[in-house]
């Protein structure tokens, strides 16, 4: 289980994606890989990944936390880096920089 909710730094791959960013897109749930891995404990994992500011044209302060928290492993911490897919395809890196004390209902 883990009800964390992480301030992240995410950087999108130029020309990754066919729209534009998902900015203050609260139903944005893409999956992660981390170390080469996208199998945790069984399963896919999708985390919730909120861009809320430009930092500048590709990189973004975003909340991260995961969809299911409930059910989820404890795999994210501070200082994790890793990728944010949309399908099979890597779309952005990601570093979770500290846990939120954020009270966005996401």
């Amino acid at each position: 289980m883990d009800l964390n909710t992480y301030k992240a730094i995410v950087e999108y791959i130029p020309y990754s994606r066919k729209t534009t960013i998902p900015f203050k897109n609260k139903n944005y749930a893409p999956q992660i890989e981390i170390n080469g891995n996208k199998i945790f404990s069984g399963s896919a994992w999708s985390v919730i990944c909120y861009i809320y500011e430009a930092i500048d044209t590709n990189t973004y302060y975003a909340y991260i936390k995961f969809l299911n928290e409930e059910k989820a492993p404890n795999i994210l911490y501070e200082g994790l880096n890793f990728y944010i897919c949309e399908g099979p395809k890597r779309v952005a890196s990601c570093k979770l920089i500290e846990i939120s004390k954020s009270t966005i209902n996401m």
